[in-house]
């Protein structure tokens, strides 16, 4: 089972909108490379972005995508005795829009089912929907800009005020951005991480990988 790696000082440069020594962030695949189509975890991130109003017979593929990261999450969190909250990142469409895809709650709530010291919430929705950022090359916003199209649910507010923000793909760092910096507005305390299933990969050297467990411990 694939297990966590941590983004450290050798890799935050390559997402620009990080801080380093002040963003915590996880990721499963170090490997996702644009524009490339024989990749496994292009695939699997391809599979798991497909839109939901795709022919009825491709959905399988996101179902099986996403089931494939539930368990990986389950996986890594499965000796987590810590309280945490998981908030998915949204999608770009509001909740009443026709295209509008919950695979980020999907899947944290297919990860954890009932387990007692996990809370998924959707405390951050969209309010303004939008373009995704990864169909269009000339949509890019900065977190400040992306902030403007974000609200929170105030029924949704998390209880523990250790908080990951969960999300598919990292590339800027401009969504994770956006969702703490709404996140520490409401709840200053809070300390805000992100988990990922990849970050995007540019000519890199490979990441060592980190012990979730440990690192929780220490907490």
């Amino acid at each position: 089972m694939k297990s966590l790696i941590k983004l450290d000082e050798l890799t935050f440069h390559y997402h620009s909108y990080l801080v380093k020594d002040n963003d915590d962030c996880f990721y499963f695949y170090d490997d996702y490379l644009p524009s490339v189509y024989d990749n496994p975890t292009n695939s699997l991130i391809a599979n798991y972005k497909k839109k939901i109003n795709v022919q009825p017979y491709l959905m399988r593929y996101k179902d099986e995508a996403i089931k494939k990261v539930a368990n990986m999450i389950r996986y890594n969190f499965e000796n987590v005795v810590n309280n945490y909250t998981l908030i998915p990142i949204p999608p770009s469409k509001q909740s009443d829009h026709e295209e509008y895809d919950d695979r980020n709650t999907k899947t944290l709530k297919l990860a954890f089912g009932n387990k007692q010291n996990i809370e998924i919430k959707e405390y951050i929705i969209t309010s303004l929907s939008h373009d995704s950022f990864h169909n269009s090359s000339t949509n890019r916003k900065s977190p400040d800009e992306l902030y403007e199209h974000l609200d929170v649910d105030e029924r949704e507010k998390p209880t523990n005020k250790d908080i990951i923000l969960f999300d598919d793909l990292l590339t800027t760092g401009c969504h994770f951005k956006a969702c703490q910096k709404l996140i520490l507005e409401k709840i200053p305390e809070a300390k805000v991480r992100g988990l990922f299933i990849a970050r995007r990969k540019i000519n890199e050297a490979v990441d060592d990988f980190f012990d979730f467990d440990d690192f929780f411990s220490e907490l």
